[in-house]
């Protein structure tokens, strides 16, 4: 899926859900929450009366009995219901009829469904308008944020992506491991072939979870967890720093706006390196950033290059992680400082707990990654790797609201995406729209696979037994 493909797809997704949201007649932010289990602030309980009494009177009824179903769903959940089967991707493209998704219920037999037709056309009309523009604009010589029409339906590599990155996570588990770790190059850059453009419609530019405090927007604790990072390792103007695995460049062009040091990014994907040119580009910072083809497990530089180092989120695809971290030693100057956050199981997992060992398959599926190793070995492998470790501690612990809760439902307008409801809703178009070749092959299972991981990661987020953000400070001597 190289030659990306959905940013256009997604903008008819996001205006689609949103046309849904405005009809049941809720307000941005006045929408009564849900109690609900995988959240850990308290909600306000309201009843599947309620829900429907939110509904303003003149809405169509069909709309009603979506959200009260789709309420009625919610309440009956239990904590039985958070086990693996619940991270199983249930959606069968194959048999897919978008008029029952969506709650139409079955039609009478030699009766149309005049309502979700009209509805589905509508939805069709403003796809063709969309389309019909896009196909209109011209290209110029920039790099483009999004693809013209021409290069989405002739992405013909998305299946073929998709399947051979499925395969990686089939069969008996440490086999599983043995294949990712021999091909992670392969499995790495698969998975963020197809998942980039989903990562920036619904995350951002900076690919990673923050420990986020009640007062803070999403975007502030994102930037404040990066700029914890940089003064931890003493970023400041006319240094040489290296980010390790830098996704589309938001953390390091954050970094750089904090400190003006000169920070190089080095990725091995090249999509998401043309991402890193572009926004760079647009954010004027060409200046200050650098980024460099590369995989991290034999970067092409020098001996004591840099004069720190950081990593977010990125060496857990790492398919050996002492040997990762001595790497990263390698092109460090001696008295440097390296700074990482990092994906790891806690001292909760139980390898002999099913749900434990079912919930951290999903997020290795997922996210990419080989394996996930434990904290302590995380402190081990950095030992191992030469360096002497001056911190270490767990951030997702140090904050008043849990790391997960971005990816909880919240019926608000922002938060709309994430919810049960939500995440139907842009299934639901994404498969109709690769069902009616306007989106390539294997979208909807990329789609799927990111559903997966988001309930894995806050199951385990709420069971403890995972963490995003275990953070070592460490010096080269």
């Amino acid at each position: 899926m190289h030659q990306h493909k959905v940013p256009f797809l997604i903008l008819l997704v996001a205006l689609l859900e949103c046309a849904l949201w405005v009809t049941a007649g809720m307000e941005p932010g006045t929408a009564p929450y849900l109690q609900d289990s995988t959240n850990n602030v308290k909600r306000k309980e309201f009843t599947e009366a309620q829900a429907a009494a939110a509904v303003a009177p003149k809405t169509d009824t069909l709309i009603k009995e979506i959200v009260t179903e789709e309420v009625r769903n919610l309440k009956v959940k239990n904590d039985a219901s958070h086990s693996a089967e619940q991270v199983t991707l249930t959606a069968d493209t194959q048999n897919f009829d978008p008029l029952t998704f969506f709650g139409f219920g079955e039609k009478k037999e030699g009766e149309p469904n005049r309502k979700a037709i009209a509805i589905m056309a509508a939805a069709a009309l403003l796809g063709a308008m969309l389309l019909s523009r896009a196909f209109k604009k011209k290209t110029t010589a920039r790099t483009r944020s999004t693809p013209t029409i021409g290069e989405v339906l002739s992405d013909i590599n998305a299946q073929k992506e998709v399947d051979e990155y499925a395969e990686m996570f089939e069969g008996d588990q440490e086999k599983q491991h043995a294949t990712r770790r021999s091909k992670y190059t392969t499995l790495v850059n698969n998975y963020y072939d197809l998942v980039t453009d989903f990562y920036e419609y619904g995350w951002g530019r900076s690919f990673h979870f923050a420990p986020r405090y009640q007062v803070e927007t999403f975007d502030e604790s994102i930037r404040r967890h990066e700029f914890h990072l940089a003064g931890k390792i003493g970023a400041k103007e006319g240094m040489k720093i290296l980010d390790v695995g830098c996704g589309v460049g938001g953390p390091l062009r954050n970094i750089v706006r904090f400190s003006r040091a000169n920070v190089t990014g080095i990725n091995n994907n090249d999509y998401q390196l043309k991402r890193c040119e572009h926004w760079t580009e647009v954010e004027g910072l060409q200046k200050y950033c650098k980024y460099v083809k590369g995989d991290f497990m034999k970067m092409p530089f020098e001996d004591n290059t840099f004069d720190a180092i950081y990593a977010i989120e990125a060496t857990c695809h790492a398919p050996d992680w002492a040997k990762c971290y001595g790497e990263i030693r390698r092109v460090l100057k001696k008295g440097g400082l390296f700074g990482v956050y990092e994906w790891c199981l806690t001292d909760k997992y139980d390898p002999n707990n099913k749900e434990h060992r079912d919930l951290k398959q999903a997020i290795e599926l997922g996210d990419g990654l080989p394996d996930i190793q434990y904290t302590h070995q995380t402190t081990a492998n950095l030992k191992k790797a030469g360096f002497e470790i001056l911190e270490s501690s767990d951030m997702a612990l140090t904050c008043d609201s849990s790391w997960y809760a971005v990816l909880s439902p919240s019926y608000t307008l922002g938060g709309f995406k994430s919810t049960p409801l939500g995440r139907k809703c842009t299934h639901a178009m994404v498969t109709v729209m690769e069902a009616l070749r306007l989106a390539p092959k294997g979208t909807t299972k990329t789609h799927g696979i990111l559903i997966t991981a988001a309930a894995a990661l806050v199951r385990g987020g709420e069971l403890g037994i995972f963490t995003p953000s275990f953070f070592s400070l460490c010096r080269k001597n």
